[in-house]
């Protein structure tokens, strides 16, 4: 049975060069990438998060390209654009299957797909269409690479019930297909090993027995496929209204509008978050309530993804909940790929939710390719990175994340880790290292290491001069500004080296650039002499028995000073009744008040990296500047001179020196 699919969208295969302010043109050539169910969803007009339908669902897994992935790496270029064609051949034959079969491909996943059937006799084509589909594979599995030959299998399973349908998020639509039909269909998928077509128990009830082979657990074997009617001829329409490019992450909307979109092999940090506990939560709270769990719970993912740079991949099904892909490298390669994916992810595991997550992240070599038949495309990302990323988080514990030990070495910014025993996973013959990943450790600024400082001698003169004036009570501030690698790190460490009085010492950057408080916290434990390290319960017990010993007076702002310290105390009456608006300012009060009693003679604060710091401390650090004038304390600030974080441009005292 063949299909005669019509090309409506006025795309070709994605790749689209023309006006971009042609709306039209432009929602063409995203709609291959989209579920047609769910820009059938947003043309509706209404905001629902959840929808019910009756149907069957196919997880169709193909084994081997994982390995035709690895063989092709060395290939470079060539490679890439061999297996692109593989790609493209193989997915052209299958989905003309599906298609023509009433079925609509609903998720990329990986290696895999979910076929989605509906109306009359869906559970009969579904299972007719897999069967052909094992045919056609049998054929075509068999491949001729230019580094030799390689083997693809196909296993399928299949479920036939209601299905829960979800369409949430903020910064776009995501359509997640998760509950007790996605856990059946994924339950049959493990069963069926390579060749096999596994049904649940429901789908089976559908079916003549003699096309029903042995059980399998808790599924049956297809012995023989049912006959079907053919489906009639389909359209890819085009959609009503611009619904496509709501349902993709914004960073894959401006790569697929890209001309070309080229398929490569790269390298890049590659995360899965798993959330469980989806079955039960429908059954005792219901559909809308764990519809907004969903959404809330997506929109907190894309806000990280999008604070840090990193790609919203794809979702899929697993048992009792869903998986969601990310991805730091691809398509746009950035500036520490290992360090912004652990930290988006942590941020994500951090802020918790109803559901419960877990995560692993690696970083290696993929295959990021556009392939796909015109009606129906995909940019996806294969290989034995992204795969060993899927079993770093099989193993973690729910809240947990476990990160290779390439992507901690690789990750410039440091986190608190525990080294885990090596232990072995599917397709690696050596054990795999990796850590329990927690959260971010503190920076300092770095001490000089080897030659002393050269060529920087009428600026060190400047900083010395500075430093001795705020030794007799004339403090002051010297903003030391230029681009990345021009030697402000450098200056501010050597005059550490040579400055004979107390330091304070911290370093912004930019994953702590969301945190209130990150950099002025790292100063204020530094002057309360407690680790930077410690837990913030430890920290709130120092800070009270400092503020009681030493500035009494400061007790009932205790839960203020805590906030600028990241560190836990009691509420105090006072705190609690201050009015929100007033609280920045009492509480930058409180912090300069503190830091006079523990600093009452000469100190030197260095700030470095400066256009990484935080809102909350930027705004005390300038209560800071505009006091130094009375206090002994040398305040000298590193930053790049783009605006950003800390600028102190408007402050006429603070001397300013351009690298």
């Amino acid at each position: 049975m063949s299909m005669g699919l019509v090309n409506q969208t006025g795309g070709d295969g994605g790749v689209w060069s023309g006006d971009p302010g042609d709306e039209e043109a432009l929602e063409a050539a995203l709609m291959p990438y989209v579920p047609r169910l769910a820009m059938d969803w947003v043309a509706g007009g209404t905001r629902e998060l959840v929808k019910v339908i009756e149907g069957s669902l196919a997880f169709v897994d193909i084994s081997g390209f994982t390995r035709l992935t690895e063989i092709l790496a060395g290939h470079g270029k060539a490679g890439a654009e061999e297996l692109t064609g593989f790609l493209d051949r193989i997915f052209a034959n299958l989905l003309e299957i599906a298609y023509g079969n009433g079925g609509e491909l609903i998720k990329w996943g990986g290696d895999a797909v979910l076929v989605w059937f509906t109306g009359t006799g869906h559970p009969e084509r579904a299972v007719e269409a897999a069967w052909r589909m094992q045919r056609v594979m049998r054929r075509m599995g068999r491949l001729k690479t230019s580094a030799g030959p390689a083997r693809l299998r196909m296993s399928v399973g299949i479920h036939a019930g209601s299905f829960h349908f979800f369409l949430v998020g903020e910064r776009h639509l995501e359509l997640l297909v998760t509950g007790p039909g996605a856990t059946a269909t994924a339950r049959m998928e493990a069963l069926a090993e390579a060749g096999e077509i596994v049904v649940s128990p429901a789908l089976a009830d559908h079916l003549a027995p003699g096309m029903l082979g042995a059980s399998k657990q808790d599924g049956f074997l297809i012995a023989s496929a049912p006959r079907v009617s053919p489906s009639p001829e389909s359209e890819i329409a085009k959609p009503a209204g611009a619904t496509a490019g709501r349902c993709l992450a914004a960073e894959l909307r401006t790569h697929l509008l890209a001309s070309p979109v080229e398929s490569e092999h790269r390298q890049v940090a590659v995360a899965f978050l798993e959330f469980k506990g989806v079955d039960g939560a429908l059954a005792s709270q219901g559909d809308e309530v764990v519809a907004g769990q969903l959404d809330e719970m997506l929109s907190t993912i894309q806000e990280s993804c999008s604070s840090h740079g990193v790609t919203f991949w794809e979702t899929d099904i697993a048992e009792d909940g869903g998986k969601v892909m990310l991805v730091a490298g691809a398509p746009k390669a950035g500036d520490d790929d290992a360090g912004r994916l652990l930290i988006t992810v942590r941020e994500i595991l951090d802020r918790g939710g109803p559901l419960p997550l877990r995560a692993g992240v690696n970083h290696g070599r993929v295959f990021a390719g556009d392939f796909g038949p015109f009606y129906r495309r995909t940019y996806s990302a294969k290989g034995d990175a992204v795969n060993l990323a899927a079993r770093l988080m099989a193993r973690a514990g729910a809240g947990e994340l476990y990160a290779s030990a390439g992507v901690v070495r690789r990750s410039r910014v440091h986190f608190e880790t525990r080294e885990l025993e090596p232990f072995l996973v599917k397709g690696k013959l050596e054990p795999v290292r990796a850590s329990l990943v927690g959260g971010l450790r503190t920076a300092e600024v770095a001490k000089p290491v080897g030659p002393g400082l050269v060529g920087r001698e009428v600026e060190m003169g400047l900083l010395r001069d500075r430093l001795a004036a705020a030794a007799v009570g004339q403090g002051g501030c010297v903003e030391l500004v230029g681009p990345s690698g021009i030697g402000k790190s450098r200056l501010i460490s050597e005059l550490q080296e040579v400055a004979g009085a107390p330091v304070l010492a911290a370093v912004c950057d930019e994953y702590r650039a969301v945190l209130p408080y990150a950099s002025v916290s790292v100063l204020g434990r530094q002057a309360l002499g407690v680790d930077l390290e410690a837990s913030s319960a430890t920290v709130g017990r120092a800070l009270a028995t400092t503020v009681a010993r030493r500035a009494a007076h400061l007790l009932p702002w205790l839960p203020l000073l805590a906030s600028a310290l990241r560190a836990e105390v009691a509420p105090t009456p006072q705190a609690e009744a201050l009015e929100e608006r007033f609280r920045r300012e009492r509480l930058e009060d409180a912090f300069l008040q503190l830091l006079s009693v523990l600093l009452p003679e000469r100190c030197l604060l260095a700030v470095d990296d400066a256009q990484w710091m935080d809102d909350a401390s930027a705004s005390l650090v300038r209560r800071l500047v505009g006091a130094l004038p009375s206090r002994p304390w040398l305040l000298v600030v590193g930053r790049r001179p783009d605006g950003r974080g800390l600028s102190l441009e408007d402050f006429d005292e603070v001397a300013r020196l351009d690298l």
